[in-house]
């Protein structure tokens, strides 16, 4: 998205910053059939799908908001940052 609207030394800039940040990147193609996984057991939406798996591929906790699509959840980590929804 970046490259589409500020080309490619803007997109070259933005993952260097964020490289410097500390933020690891994952592999996708690596980690859909984990978020697959998930998908079929909870049925949550593609992108929680896919942070769970994320979560659960690096060992790291969740950070999410209020919603409760992740009350159930005992196989990775989770840790609400608000307790009212948004």
């Amino acid at each position: 998205m970046v490259r589409a609207i500020g080309g490619e030394d803007r997109a070259d800039a933005v993952i260097e910053v964020l490289d410097e940040s500390g933020i690891r990147r994952v592999d996708a193609a690596e980690t859909w059939r984990r978020a697959a996984r998930f998908k079929h057991r909870r049925s949550p939406a593609l992108g929680d799908a896919f942070a769970l798996a994320t979560a659960a591929r690096t060992d790291v906790t969740l950070l999410v908001g209020a919603d409760d699509d992740y009350d159930d959840v005992a196989d990775v980590p989770v840790v609400r940052f608000r307790t009212d929804s948004a």
